[in-house]
């Protein structure tokens, strides 16, 4: 949940920060006048901890964590809930199985904290079969998860919440750009009316931050910068196979792709990843993107 919100007036904006998400979070609103815009700063915040409420897997009381704990009973679910999960399943069959919010359970084995210890075949054997999309019911009113097997909306529940927020701006600001970023992924509500575009930077492997201009829709950056393992002397990113249970091995360090939302543009990252070697190959196929990838 959100700490405490510190608001400022910078150049040409006015800036809100505060940490959700496990993730550090920023406001940019154009314009110097904080006073009219308490509503919009309320709303998101307001927004953000509804978000993170519902599909936290850390959240004891959460919708994801009732449904992880159900033990094989439905678990009834709201409209939003059951639109999240048939974009998942989306994601699963474009991916060919790639892409599974199911692949919670792996969370037992591979932590990629400082005390990592790199799980043994028979471990990995033994949660296995715990993971799969198609093991799972998912209808409009209640999702059924097998006993022992885990969702985890952590590919996709910070884009979602960014493009949520954004919507929230151009409701609550329509005259005045809004720019979210949560943990790095951003949207912006709309242009900003001074013709100026926001800029932001780009954290990168050994390298000094890539500096970005731009001014509508959406920007969000995955890769193994922060989280990653070193399996005999080589890097995987902490994203995992969830037919093998073991960590992807990456080709380059991150993927930043901008789109028009941004949890497409987070979804079209991730999935660029998981096609490992064929990272960038995937990549120049999309279209309606840009992107920005970084070698190690």
């Amino acid at each position: 949940m959100t700490n405490q919100i510190s608001v400022t007036q910078q150049e040409g904006h006015i800036q809100v920060a505060f940490t959700a998400m496990a993730s550090p979070c920023y406001l940019l609103i154009e314009g110097d006048d904080v006073t009219q815009h308490q509503k919009l700063i309320k709303h998101t915040i307001k927004e953000v901890e509804r978000l993170e409420q519902k599909l936290s897997r850390y959240v004891l009381d959460s919708v994801c964590t009732k449904i992880n704990l159900s033990n094989g009973n439905p678990v009834e679910i709201d409209t939003e809930t059951y639109n999240l999960f048939k974009y998942a399943q989306e994601l699963y069959d474009v991916s060919d199985g790639l892409f599974d919010i199911t692949s919670g359970a792996l969370s037992q084995v591979w932590t990629f904290d400082e005390d990592l210890v790199t799980p043994t075949q028979e471990a990995i054997d033994r949660v296995l079969p715990y993971v799969g999309w198609t093991k799972m019911t998912v209808t409009p009113e209640a999702i059924t998860l097998p006993t022992g097997m885990e969702i985890d909306f952590g590919a996709m529940g910070k884009e979602y919440a960014v493009s949520c927020i954004a919507k929230v701006g151009r409701e609550l600001a329509p005259k005045h750009s809004i720019l979210i970023n949560i943990g790095g992924d951003m949207e912006i509500s709309q242009k900003r009316s001074d013709g100026l575009k926001w800029t932001v930077d780009i954290e990168r492997h050994a390298q000094e931050p890539l500096r970005v201009k731009f001014d509508r829709g959406a920007m969000a950056t995955t890769g193994d910068l922060h989280r990653f393992v070193m399996i005999d002397g080589e890097r995987y990113s902490h994203i995992l196979n969830p037919k093998t249970g073991w960590p992807i091995k990456q080709s380059v360090s991150t993927v930043t792709v901008t789109a028009q939302t941004c949890i497409q543009a987070g979804s079209i990252a991730t999935l660029a990843l998981l096609k490992g070697d064929d990272t960038e190959s995937f990549l120049e196929k999309q279209t309606g993107i840009k992107y920005v990838v970084n070698h190690y």
